[in-house]
């Protein structure tokens, strides 16, 4: 919902109150050269847009800056799941669960759905930070606890973060089965990021709920960042 971007943006209006004076143009190179989003479905970009911008619409007279165009720097392109074999060559999504009509999300996240992540700005960052999806669900069918069965697909959005980072990365996801390397494709990754010379720090909460309430989100691996 751009929560993100609107702290980060409250941050630096106050840190560049030296370097430039006029409230305006720092707010105008702030908005316009320092702070870029990806929204993962279309009413989170109007969500973040207008906790950013104040105004879903920021080429329009109640945005606090103008563009020349209806999605700023914070963008959502719908876009398509690449099938083969019934799957997705990026996140492995069902094709008959998620290829969709026009009145569904198919939940494609571009961030994800390219091996040039770099492209969709056209450029690399200093910092990103993300609490990105965790998972998709699979099947039709319920398990016996009720539960859809799932895939992760949060470490295709570090593997994304390694591309186009030319700094810090800080991202939030579920702890347990990558830092134990079990579970499907949870091995490759965890060696691949624990051997990472880029790893400096890792915070592993076995409890969820010490970082978000229980009505929110109860996450059985824990949560690692």
């Amino acid at each position: 919902s751009g929560v993100f971007l609107r702290e980060i943006a409250k941050r630096l209006i106050e840190g560049l109150k030296e370097e430039i004076p006029d409230l305006q143009k720092r707010i105008d190179h702030i908005f316009h050269k320092q702070l870029y989003g990806i929204a993962i479905t279309e009413l989170t970009s109007l969500l973040s847009r207008r906790s950013v911008y104040c105004s879903k619409y920021p080429n329009s007279k109640y945005s606090i800056t103008l563009f020349k165009d209806t999605s700023g720097n914070i963008r959502y392109k719908r876009i398509p799941h690449r099938w083969q074999n019934g799957k997705c060559l990026f996140c492995g999504a069902s094709k008959s669960e998620y290829e969709r009509g026009d009145e569904l999300e198919t939940h494609a996240y571009e961030w994800i759905h390219t091996i040039k992540p770099e492209e969709i700005f056209k450029m690399k960052f200093d910092v990103i930070i993300g609490n990105p999806p965790y998972q998709l669900e699979t099947a039709n069918k319920s398990l016996s606890n009720g539960q859809l069965p799932s895939k992760s697909i949060f470490h295709h959005f570090q593997l994304s973060a390694d591309q186009i980072s030319s700094g810090l990365t800080v991202l939030i996801y579920p702890g347990g089965r990558w830092i134990q390397r079990s579970g499907k494709g949870m091995a490759d990754f965890g060696l691949q990021q624990i051997n990472d010379s880029r790893l400096q720090t890792l915070y592993y909460y076995p409890d969820s709920t010490d970082l978000f309430p229980a009505q929110v989100a109860e996450i059985a691996d824990g949560i690692s960042i």
